[in-house]
């Protein structure tokens, strides 16, 4: 909890961790009060209170003729000469105090706006919403993601899980930054596709438009024009570059399913996240060959229909349940 706090002060804390944070905070009184205590010391040992305490010595040097290199040689001390340095004491701690209560006022003000914000598209749903500043996330099915209440600092940091497009409002002093699993892309303003699906193999990076910094857990990093895409492969460490298949990257958010070359494996997947249903299927069917082909606002139905001449297969729809048969030959 200690390298949150000190990333908290230092600005460098995440939505995520931010959020870790407050529900620590929050657990109960003594956390914050160990919060508060921390952050105000972290302001204010290291600049004023130094400062403070030489005022002290300096007052009571100037008070009572003392040598402040010689602090430790004790004055006559009288009745009048206590109430003076008890006096000035008093008037350092209220500055002292006073500087610990703006230093809690501070970090409660900034604590309110830690609040992390996470949307989630569940499987077989579509959503879009608008991220603080006005730009607009669209989040594939079965995608989630989470970003602050209000960007706060120099950047604008979200983190994605899954599959989502951007439509970045231009801001040139507050670089748009998108984390997933240790990878950034980082923009100004631009409209591009990112697919990080935590079950698929690889990281895709499709830009419409503007331009594109993507960089991974390694240090490589690729600059991204309109028409470029990325695809960083984890088990390999590689990343390659490559021409955008408009239909492929962006297809999705018009309602088009599109399967180019796949395996029915994959296939299936895609079924499952697009319709949110679950396939499941005799182990004796063999699925050979890929299929590439595209669906635009179609039913389950009329995709299984039209996999089935392909792949010889029987189905049946039981609710969320696709139940896949092996195609019986007609004597």
């Amino acid at each position: 909890m200690q390298d949150l706090i000190y990333k908290y002060l230092n600005k460098t804390i995440s939505p995520a961790e931010s959020e870790q944070l407050r529900n620590w905070i929050e657990l109960q009184e003594e956390n914050r009060a160990t919060f508060n205590k921390l952050a105000a010391f972290y302001k204010n040992d290291e600049s004023k209170l130094p400062v403070m305490k030489e005022m002290v010595w300096a007052e009571i040097s100037q008070r009572f003729g003392e040598d402040p290199t010689s602090r430790y040689t004790r004055p006559a001390w009288n009745w009048e000469m206590m109430f003076k340095v008890a006096a000035v004491l008093l008037i350092i701690s209220a500055i002292v105090f006073r500087a610990y209560q703006i230093s809690i006022e501070d970090n409660d003000q900034q604590l309110s706006v830690v609040n992390t914000i996470t949307k989630e598209a569940p499987l077989g749903a579509r959503i879009t919403t608008k991220l603080p500043g006005g730009s607009m996330v669209t989040l594939n099915s079965g995608s989630k993601i989470s970003f602050p209440a209000e960007f706060r600092g120099n950047t604008r940091e979200v983190i994605l899980s899954g599959e989502a497009y951007f439509e970045v409002e231009h801001d040139p002093g507050k670089p748009f930054l998108v984390k997933m699993k240790g990878d950034v892309v980082r923009v100004l303003g631009t409209s591009f596709n990112i697919r990080s699906y935590p079950a698929d193999s690889a990281v895709y990076v499709s830009v419409a438009s503007g331009k594109v910094s993507y960089s991974i857990p390694s240090g490589d990093e690729v600059i991204l024009e309109p028409g470029r895409m990325a695809t960083y492969t984890p088990g390999k460490g590689s990343l390659e570059t490559g021409e955008v298949n408009s239909l492929q990257a962006f297809g999705w958010k018009d309602k088009i399913l599109y399967f180019n070359n796949l395996a029915f494996d994959k296939i299936s997947v895609e079924l499952e996240r697009w319709y949110g249903v679950e396939l499941s299927y005799d182990e004796d069917i063999t699925f050979d060959g890929t299929y590439t082909e595209q669906f635009h606002n179609a039913t389950l139905r009329e995709v299984l229909h039209s996999l089935s001449f392909v792949y010889r297969f029987e189905f049946e729809i039981q609710g969320e349940k696709i139940i896949i048969t092996k195609k019986q030959l007609k004597m």
